[in-house]
């Protein structure tokens, strides 16, 4: 379903040929009448009924059409640039066409507006900056609500009486994560209507005895651990939120490390005295650059000069050294840092690699291939990488005698699993019967028994009533 209108109660259908065909568009009504077809567009493409059902809007990379549904009449309204296709909705007076732009960048999207003849091009809410989703207007058109970045629902109320006295106004409606835009309700103006998800996660563990997976720690939700070198305290993401925290192994004195930090990938030193990771300031899109902080907190700061660590930070046997992988790096991925001079020293060969991870002994270096989640080995003999497994993995850890790499296989059904270095040997160690959320990530205990993130989220269908 693409689209739907409150005033003929007529929907709008996709229907994908088998091939590399166009796309069908029709027309349905909600009675089981049949449906018939209305236009052919080319993939990719979007497309919004207008509120009469007499045209369509619909976008492709190079612009926003709009088409008769009787003459089958087309005209382009708007010129745009790209690969993807812009997200549409109609004003209810059946002139205006919103969408969101650029298209490409959703992080940097705003909702703008452009008449039915092409003229008057204009953003919908000019006086926000933060990202936008789409939206619909309000049957009168006087109010506007949309999505914000993080799934927050928006209204930008348009002047009312005396509106040369007033200027419009943004308001946040709700702070929940919602996946859908907002719908006013046809009948009653005080009403929306989205779909939400209240996120939970759960961490768990794999008991390879008893073969089920169990809760980790009573009411405990992190991800991305990691273990003090005395083995007493634990380094963790939250979930949600993506914050640093510390607390002992039985979850008690939890400590939270970096407000107003993004974090990513903790590690401890082998001294036990900081905790790298990758942040960046909450609700932004900055690259990730390298965080150090000390396990009491209150003194995260970024390394000067700012260096951009892509996702991973992984401590020398020695703590002066730190094993980066720097994605978009116009030279390479992988880079180490000497700490003391704040030296960069590129790794040969490793253009397309990321996520690496020194040997114990450090004498060998596996990383992931960009795209296809390949391992991948540094022969430290031939000076050249050879690829360990052809299938996905993600979160490779080795083994203390460096015989193994531990990792989450990617497929259909994420599995714990560990390979082989010297034959590629694969074996399922736990394959997760549940949905796993966060980022996918797994961890191992002490000894050896998988981590990850069980998915507890809710979701609903929300109503929310306005009071005005």
């Amino acid at each position: 379903m693409a689209d739907y209108s409150p005033v003929r109660q007529q929907i709008l259908l996709f229907s994908a040929y088998a091939g590399s065909g166009p796309y069908g568009l029709w027309l349905a009504g909600t009675e089981g009448e049949t449906p018939h077809k209305i236009a052919e567009l080319k993939p990719p493409s979007r497309a919004a009924l207008a509120p009469d059902a007499e045209r369509i809007a619909f976008s492709m990379p190079d612009g926003i059409y709009i088409q008769g549904v009787k003459n089958g009449e087309r005209k382009r309204i708007h010129l745009m640039t790209g690969t993807t296709p812009a997200v549409l909705w109609w004003h209810p007076s059946g002139h205006r066409v919103g969408f969101l732009a650029p298209a490409d960048d959703m992080q940097r999207a705003r909702a703008w507006q452009v008449n039915d003849d092409g003229t008057h091009l204009q953003r919908i809410v000019p006086e926000m900056e933060h990202p936008q989703g789409s939206g619909a207007w309000s049957r009168d058109g006087n109010k506007f609500f949309y999505l914000g970045g993080e799934g927050e629902v928006f209204v930008r109320s348009q002047s009312g009486v005396l509106g040369w006295l007033r200027q419009p106004v943004v308001t946040r409606l709700s702070a929940r994560q919602f996946q859908t835009p907002p719908v006013p309700d046809p009948v009653s103006p005080r009403r929306l209507y989205a779909v939400g998800s209240v996120r939970r996660g759960e961490t768990t563990r794999y008991d390879q005895k008893a073969r089920r997976w169990v809760s980790f720690l009573e009411g405990f939700s992190g991800e991305q651990i990691d273990r003090s070198p005395d083995g007493q305290w634990l380094t963790y993401i939250t979930f949600p939120g993506s914050e640093l925290h510390i607390c002992k192994i039985d979850g008690s004195s939890d400590v939270l490390l970096a407000p107003g930090v993004e974090a990513m990938n903790p590690s401890w030193s082998p001294d036990g005295r900081q905790i790298a990771f990758s942040g960046r300031p909450a609700g932004t899109f900055a690259n990730f650059k390298l965080w150090l902080v000390s396990p009491g907190g209150s003194d995260a700061a970024l390394y000067p000069p700012g260096i951009e660590s892509g996702y991973d930070t992984i401590w020398s046997g020695d703590g002066t050294r730190i094993l980066i992988g720097q994605p978009d790096s116009s030279q390479s991925r992988i880079r180490i840092l000497h700490l003391k001079t704040g030296k960069l020293e590129s790794i040969a060969g490793t253009e397309r690699l990321f996520s690496p991870r020194w040997s114990p002994g450090e004498n060998q270096i596996v990383a992931l291939e960009a795209g296809t989640m390949k391992l991948r080995i540094l022969d430290p003999v031939k000076g050249a990488w050879r690829t360990i497994s052809d299938l996905p993995i993600g979160y490779p850890k080795w083994s203390r005698d460096g015989k193994y790499i531990y990792a989450v296989g990617i497929g259909s059904m994420a599995e714990a699993i560990r390979l082989e270095v010297a034959t590629g040997r694969r074996e399922q160690i736990a394959q997760m019967d549940f949905k796993p959320i966060g980022s996918n990530w797994v961890g191992w205990t002490e000894d050896w028994q998988p981590l990850t993130l069980r998915d507890l989220s809710s979701t609903q269908v929300y109503r929310i009533d306005l009071d005005r």
